[in-house]
């Protein structure tokens, strides 16, 4: 968890904004399939 908490400290603002908003896009496109 330390090494995800590292990760992130180098991620800018804009785009953790991008890498949400591409995971809500993948979510809403897989999680229809799954279910």
């Amino acid at each position: 968890m330390k090494a995800f908490t590292m990760t992130y400290a180098f991620v800018t603002p804009g785009d953790l904004i991008q890498i949400s908003a591409t995971t809500r896009r993948a979510c809403r496109i897989l999680l229809p399939g799954m279910l």
